[in-house]
């Protein structure tokens, strides 16, 4: 996720919060504006535009929420560096998670 901007980082990561959250639905630009603290629709376009062109989400034109996350290839490096604090706590929530289930015997 190099290059991404602190609020594209922000937009991309609430993407991913609330498409888990809610089974796979994406929210709506206007659920994207208010998340993200954005005054307009425009900008929310904006965000996710820069999104769709680094190849982060894909969108299905003239469609209510129909934007999709796309996850890095399988064995992909990650590059810690370019993830947000929101990411980066995110993953290490889940990491903790892992290890607990781990420990306990409840995953293989």
């Amino acid at each position: 996720m190099i290059g991404l901007t602190p609020k594209q980082a922000e937009c991309l990561a609430f993407l991913k919060s609330y498409t888990a959250e809610n089974g796979g639905v994406s929210p709506t630009v206007r659920e994207i504006m208010d998340a993200i603290d954005l005054a307009s629709s425009a900008g929310v376009q904006r965000l996710l535009k820069a999104l769709e062109e680094r190849g982060l989400i894909r969108r299905l034109r003239q469609r209510a929420r129909a934007i999709e996350v796309l996850l890095p290839a399988a064995g992909a490096p990650l590059d810690l560096a370019a993830l947000s604090v929101a990411e980066l706590t995110a993953l290490s929530d889940r990491v903790d998670a892992v290890l607990r289930q781990r420990a306990t015997g409840a995953v293989a």
